[in-house]
């Protein structure tokens, strides 16, 4: 019985390995460009976070102004411009 394998020629390895090449390029450039769309991806997704943090820090910092302006208000001890006229007939 004949043996139905053989090795390959040059020419044959040269295309294959030339083929093998051109495939590992083509992955690698495909990696490199998904990289740089998750990098971008997270470089955005980071700022918007930080904007988020500014905009809950500068939040937080008003709601406790007000609620130290509130605590002056209930114990009767902020300042007499900061009450307004009492709407009501004199």
């Amino acid at each position: 019985m004949a043996s139905l394998s053989r090795p390959f020629s040059t020419q044959e390895r040269d295309s294959i390995r030339q083929q093998v090449q051109l495939e590992t390029q083509l992955q690698q450039e495909q990696l490199a460009h998904q990289m740089q769309l998750q990098s971008s991806a997270f470089a955005q997704e980071m700022a918007s976070l930080e904007m988020f943090r500014k905009d809950l820090e500068a939040n937080t910092i008003k709601l406790n102004q007000e609620k130290a302006q509130w605590a002056l208000v209930r114990s009767g001890m902020a300042p007499p411009d900061y009450y307004a006229p009492d709407p009501r007939p004199a």
